[in-house]
């Protein structure tokens, strides 16, 4: 049986009983997977294999072994984290790759370092003459306080796609990005001190071509281009203003599709230049150390959110700085957790937003919950629902807004209000225009 273009096969030991079943001759294969067993034992006469995984040190020696007699071609390798990084076959494959020789796979894919092997890798790494491993994909797990070998002397791995680094901050002394790189993912980096007593923040980020998450600290925030062009951020930093001194950065597109902020999160709005911040959906949660301060810039911005504004816990705090925002479509209020220090609003004045679905769940063993859903009131007017009659065909729609969800930023609809209209209640209306009224009647 022929396999069609797109399918990734795995083969052990094990599995290798059921390749019998297929015919594996001149056909493409899109990732081949081995594990603990010979490749050339495959039928694979004139086949392409766009990536070949070797996931372990056995599947590696079987391919090293074997590969001045393969019929098959290989676009690129990857190895698995079960390999040893310092084996002698491991190193001659890879600089058999980067020497280009016809037999070889032209380039390496994915090449993972786990188990605190990265340091021993590079001091093994020097063997090579090039001195510099161009991998497309490269995943780093490196704890402890290890410094690596000297950088002038060290071989560098140069990455052109996706990197996730996990543990030691020093392993970035020895990565080169490509100017194509699409992902970075550093996660629990921590900066080296001298003394364990001082607590350092950690620093965690995540970027891809349209999406960039910060946690931890927002120390890293120095390090990207000033103009932001992600459609989809999200700020959950634990460090406040303090790390944010000096930084500013700028919403670059028109109209993001997402943005939120949690814990410390908020404290961006200080740095970010955009006197206006157009989003389509925006959410707020579990905000802590809201200062005064951060709390007066966030009031100096206007906010168009286009769809839908959530909010959880302390991030209901938010409302107080959209003074400058007249509608928002939808917004979704959660109130789930103890609130005792949450200090409340201090100011509501001047806040006063339309809404067309104002959906609250606020629970009511909450300390002060009435008092929140009082404050919440003053500050939200959901919009009436009226029926209005068009063409002769009679339709829900808002009283003063026909058209849910495609206000424009001062709150009015791009269409002619209707001035007919007759006020139901809404249980009603629905019971009217599905028959269930007459039926009951």
């Amino acid at each position: 049986m022929k396999l069609p273009y797109g399918v990734s096969l795995f083969v052990s030991e094990e599995s290798s009983c059921c390749l019998d079943l297929f015919d594996l001759t001149e056909t493409r294969i899109k990732t081949l997977a081995v594990s603990s067993f010979d490749i050339t034992e495959m039928k694979l006469k004139n086949t392409h294999i766009e990536e070949l995984f070797l996931a372990d040190e056995a599947a590696v020696e079987f391919f090293y072994d074997s590969i001045e007699n393969t019929e098959f071609y290989v676009e690129k390798v990857s190895f698995g984290n079960k390999l040893n990084p310092k084996s002698e076959p491991f190193f001659k494959l890879i600089e058999r790759v980067h020497g280009g020789e016809t037999t070889t796979p032209r380039k390496i894919k994915k090449f993972t370092l786990s188990r605190n092997c990265f340091f021993g890798f590079l001091e093994e790494a020097r063997r090579i003459t090039k001195r510099k491993i161009h991998v497309e994909e490269l995943a780093v797990t490196q704890t402890g306080k290890d410094t690596g070998p000297e950088t002038e002397t060290s071989t560098r791995i140069v990455v052109s796609k996706r990197i996730a680094i996990i543990g030691n901050a020093c392993v970035l002394l020895f990565i080169e990005l490509g100017p194509e790189l699409s992902h970075l993912n550093i996660d629990e980096i921590q900066t080296k001190c001298r003394s364990p007593w001082i607590n350092i923040p950690r620093i965690s980020i995540q970027l891809t071509e349209n999406k960039i998450t910060v946690r931890e600290s927002f120390y890293v925030l120095q390090f990207l281009k000033k103009n932001i062009t992600a459609t989809d951020v999200s700020f959950f930093g634990t460090t406040g203003e303090k790390t944010l001194e000096n930084i500013k950065i700028t919403l670059a597109v028109g109209e993001m599709e997402s943005i939120c902020f949690k814990s410390k999160g908020l404290s961006v709005l200080s740095s970010i230049t955009n006197e206006k911040i157009k989003v389509r959906n925006m959410a707020v949660m579990d905000i802590v150390s809201f200062s005064g301060r951060e709390k007066e810039e966030a009031k100096k911005k206007e906010f168009v959110i286009r769809e839908r504004l959530y909010m959880r816990n302390t991030g209901i705090l938010f409302l107080e700085c959209l003074g400058n925002t007249v509608f928002i479509p939808v917004i979704e209020i959660e109130v789930d957790r103890c609130m005792e220090h949450w200090g409340g609003f201090e100011e509501t004045a001047g806040v006063y937003i339309k809404t067309n679905a104002l959906v609250g769940n606020i629970s009511p063993e909450i300390e002060r919950a009435e008092k929140i859903k009082e404050v919440i009131k003053e500050m939200i007017a959901q919009k009436e629902i009226v029926v209005g009659s068009e063409f002769g065909y009679p339709k829900l729609v808002f009283k003063e807004d026909s058209k849910h969800g495609e206000q424009n930023e001062t709150g009015k609809s791009e269409e002619k209000p209707i001035t007919e209209y007759q006020e139901l209640d809404l249980e009603k209306l629905i019971k009217k225009y599905t028959g269930d009224e007459e039926q009951r009647e």
